[in-house]
């Protein structure tokens, strides 16, 4: 897109390496350049090397890839000497990176034992220049226009010098200084661009000459330089009916020090200790510091020693690191310049006095000023930086560009978090954003939440429930998940507003953490979910939650409806920016790792994501668990641009998700009576033919079966029962429902699909419940089975014979009817039981006849 550069694209890393490999390394090099002329003006202030000296940085320049220094001005380090004394009086060191272009130029003074009217002169102009350079950049950021940036600069700095009150400063003429500005724009590749290119990095220089000595008129001093390497984003925002630019500004090489003062000191005192100094304009000093009295003194290259009274302090913080170190921040009213000193940070390390120091003379004498003491943690700003220096201090330069990389960089930077986002916005093209969408994209919230949100979305049949119970049950001893879903028989697959009132009341419990896991089930696009609690209309509730993490389900087997047509809304649910993991069920154990085409296709969806297999269908992996339940995965960069970018204006409320490519139904019934489970399931293995093999070809059949869930009881059976079931992927899922349901609860399911009506859904219902009985034939004698009538042959037995019957043993005899088998009376006692059971059938048959068929939905 216009505007966009690989410059740009600071989440692949171009601008992080620039930061990181490039600045922050030459940082580390020129703080020891300038510690080796330390070193020198102790030895022999008079004597100089100054070769030798910028040996760190030169070095550094020429090293690896680096081209060799180009010697034609590029980078160019000179010493100026004093115009009486001819001792050293100031050195202009001026610093080109061959591949990147990253420029940087400063200029250091040497204080001498005795006053020099041209000392003070020079640093006063020097000061002058380096604050004014810094308003006229800023100037550039504001306005986009380079026509005027000496105009500018010369009135700015005028101005400013005119408020120095040095009395050496009386007899000289501003007039007479020759000022010149440079802006210079470079590509990735350090190649000049357009300096008005947005994208490119940006140098801004000024060099002041024609500067005379005020000891001798003669003298003409060498030109003072300062020159910074910045970046700048701009953003068109849109608020209401009000278009305005919104800017950031990231200044590389900040970090480099802009003042040095060495002091010349041939006698050095013993009663100082030795120090590191982190000050707020983002530099690192070795210093010293001594108490005289009841005053602070601390002398470092940044200026003439900087004296503190007791009575000025305002508050110090105290920071132990183990044995390596103990950190005071300090805080104080005394008037001093430069601004940057009136909050800093001073480092003292065990290896030396500097502990002991301030544990037995600093310490006692702030407690019995009553000075406000406190342990906490360091001011946000500080922090970092504190943090970096001991790794620094602990490790040697080869070991610093390999330190965490986001840690290293924030602690150099500490306006990076918000910059790089807002650079990596702009790079996409001029377009005009809302305000309200710009925030969130750039910038984390700053509250303090309590509801942490889990949030497992998939469409239904992609086994969130197995996944919840395996996450809940894992974790069941580090986190106490409260589960919050959509009550099954509600008339929508996803509720904002039952999910905003599940969250008012969770709010209610108070400020301790809560753990909530989200369970969606639905054909919707996760920025409806996530709106739904960043826009909860009770402030109070909205600032309590945080969405910890977004993972997004897929059964492998219900992924593609056919020949490669995903189901409704799976895409948009595994869309980059708004997905943490994609959890996958369904897989084929015997496939390799790489060659299965779904899951690569799903990688292909969302590269940055984290693909989580469910071994064996039933277990995740206590990595996996973790990355599940990570607190705060969602608003990780570059999360918070990619939603930007795949949901525009999500946050506004202006993006409206696209509806289904085809019309799914969502049709939920519910019921009084019970089914037959023989016959339902037998119903579903049904629908898996049909539905699994026949329409995989014809998608647009009528008709044709997503998904069937829900609750149910069966006629043969007292348990209640949950279901889950998706043709597509021929998958039945029957378990016993133990949880206790409210008076009252029926048995409900809901259909999903393409072309299905509420009408087919009940037919296919009442297809599965219990057959009604039917009447049953009138008995006759031929409809006794033999174990009736032998039943009845053994009642005959006991009977007596009538008179004229006897027994040989063998058969029933009579003088007069001759021999018989069965007992005399046997067809009578025959008779009477096929009698009872026709009156029995008699009754049976009338209830029938009186009871209509009963249906499934009878007072539903």
């Amino acid at each position: 897109s216009s505007g966009s550069s690989g410059i740009n694209a600071e989440y692949g890393g171009s601008l992080k390496h620039l930061l990181k490999d490039t600045s922050i390394l030459l940082n580390f090099q020129w703080n020891t350049m300038i510690q080796n002329i330390s070193n020198m003006m102790k030895a022999d202030s008079s004597d100089i090397d100054l070769e030798k000296a910028v040996d760190p940085v030169t070095s550094y320049l020429e090293h690896g890839n680096q081209k060799e220094v180009d010697n034609n001005g590029a980078t160019v380090f000179k010493l100026e000497r004093h115009a009486v004394t001819g001792r050293p009086l100031f050195i202009t060191l001026s610093v080109k990176e061959s591949v990147s272009a990253l420029s940087c130029g400063r200029t250091y003074f040497i204080h001498e034992n005795v006053d020099s009217s041209d000392l003070v002169l020079l640093s006063t102009i020097y000061d002058a220049m380096a604050f004014t350079a810094h308003r006229t950049i800023q100037r550039f950021l504001n306005t986009q226009s380079s026509g005027k940036l000496l105009q500018y600069f010369t009135k700015k700095f005028t101005e400013k010098l005119a408020t120095y009150k040095n009395p050496q400063l009386t007899s000289f003429k501003v007039g007479t200084l020759k000022i010149d500005v440079t802006l210079e724009a470079f590509n990735i590749k350090g190649k000049k661009v357009n300096d008005n290119s947005k994208s490119a990095m940006k140098v801004f220089g000024v060099s002041i000459s024609n500067i005379n000595s005020l000891q001798n008129k003669k003298v003409v001093f060498q030109p003072l330089i300062f020159k910074d390497t910045f970046f700048e984003s701009h953003i068109t925002v849109k608020n209401e009916d009000v278009t305005a630019d919104d800017s950031e500004l990231l200044i590389v090489t900040d970090i480099i020090p802009t003042y040095v003062h060495w002091n010349q000191r041939h006698n050095e005192d013993t009663d100082t200790i030795p120090c590191s100094l982190i000050c707020s304009d983002v530099n690192t000093y070795e210093a010293l510091i001594k108490l005289e009295k009841n005053t602070i003194v601390i002398t470092s290259s940044y200026s003439t020693p900087l004296q503190i009274r007791i009575d000025d302090m305002k508050e110090i913080k105290i920071k132990r690191t183990g044995s390596i170190a103990m950190a005071l921040f300090m805080e104080h009213a005394a008037n001093c310049l430069p601004p940057f000193l009136k909050r800093f940070l001073v480092v003292f390390w065990q290896r030396g006095r500097g502990v002991k120091f301030a544990t037995d003379s600093l310490l006692p004498l702030f407690r019995e000023y009553n000075i406000p003491e406190s342990t906490e943690d360091l001011p946000s700003d500080f922090f970092l930086r504190y943090e970096n220096i001991v790794s620094v201090k602990t490790n040697d330069a080869a070991t610093l560009g390999s330190s965490v990389e986001s840690k290293l960089i924030e602690s150099s930077y500490p306006t990076y978090p918000t910059f790089g986002p807002h650079m990596m916005l702009s790079s996409f093209g001029d377009f005009v954003y809302n305000q309200l969408d710009v925030n969130p994209a750039i910038s984390a919230d700053t509250f303090d939440p309590n509801i942490f949100l889990t949030i497992l979305v998939g469409i239904p049949g992609s086994n969130q429930e197995k996944i919840c119970s395996i996450i809940t049950e894992s974790t069941k001893n580090e986190h106490h998940f409260i589960v919050l879903r959509q009550p099954l028989g509600s008339d929508e697959l996803f509720s904002c507003e039952n999910l905003q009132k599940a969250l008012t009341m969770l709010n209610k419990r108070g400020n301790d953490p809560i753990r909530v896991l989200v369970i969606v089930s639905a054909y919707v696009e996760i920025p409806e979910v996530v709106s739904a609690i960043v826009h909860h209309p009770d402030k109070l509730v909205r600032r309590a939650c945080h969405v910890s993490s977004v993972s997004t389900c897929v059964d492998l087997r219900n992924l593609f409806i056919s020949n490669k047509t995903c189901f409704p809304k799976i895409m948009e649910q595994c869309s980059e920016g708004w997905v943490n993991n994609i959890i996958v069920t369904g897989g084929t154990p015997a496939t390799k790792r790489g060659k299965d085409e779904r899951m690569n296709f799903l990688r292909t969806l969302n590269p940055s994501c984290s693909m989580i297999e469910v071994e064996g269908n039933n277990y995740i992996d206590k990595e996996s668990l973790d990355e599940i339940c990570a607190l705060d995965a969602f608003n990780m960069p570059p999360l918070p641009i990619s939603r930007h970018l795949t949901a525009p204006g999500w946050y506004s409320l202006q993006y409206k998700p696209n509806p289904p490519f085809i019309n799914v139904n969502y049709i939920t019934v519910s019921f009084t009576g019970n089914l037959c489970k023989a016959r339902f399931m037998s119903h579903l293995k049904n629908l898996h033919q049909k539905e699994g093999r026949v329409y995989v070809d014809r998608i647009m059949m009528a008709g044709s079966l997503f998904y069937i869930g829900g609750r149910t009881k069966f006629s043969d059976d007292s348990n209640i029962y949950t279901l889950e079931c998706t043709p597509r992927s021929e998958a039945i899922s029957l378990n016993i429902f133990n949880k206790p349901l409210p008076p009252g609860s029926k048995n409900c399911f809901i259909f999903t699909g393409y072309q299905i009506t509420e009408e087919q859904v009940k037919n296919w219902l009442e297809g599965c419940a219990p057959k009604p009985p039917s009447k049953k034939e009138k008995y006759t004698k031929f409809s006794l089975t033999v174990k009736e009538r032998e039943l009845l042959r053994q009642q005959a037995k006991q009977e007596k014979l009538p008179e004229g019957w006897f027994y040989n043993g063998s058969h029933y005899v009579s003088m007069i009817e001759g021999k018989k088998m069965e007992h005399p009376r046997f067809d009578e006692i025959l008779q009477k039981y096929v009698d009872k059971r026709n009156e029995e059938i008699e009754v049976f048959n009338q209830k029938i006849e009186a009871e209509k068929p009963g249906s499934l939905f009878q007072g539903s």
